[in-house]
């Protein structure tokens, strides 16, 4: 999850994963699947981790703006 596409396909591609994988594009939904190992590159390279509890709330917040 990110604030914008472009974010999350730059994050994307500083941690390894193929574009193609995208799952929902261009939708609020937009995201990677990702294992343990790429999670952790990606938190090394400046990702949040969150919980499926604040993912919830930042769905429903971007959904009223």
């Amino acid at each position: 999850m990110a604030d914008s596409t472009a974010e999350l396909l730059d994050m994307a591609d500083r941690i390894g994963l193929d574009r193609r994988h995208l799952q929902h594009a261009g939708t609020g939904r937009e995201h990677f699947d990702i294992c343990l190992s790429r999670r952790a590159r990606a938190v090394a390279a400046g990702a949040v981790e969150i919980t499926m509890r604040d993912m919830a709330r930042m769905r429903r917040e971007r959904r009223h703006t």
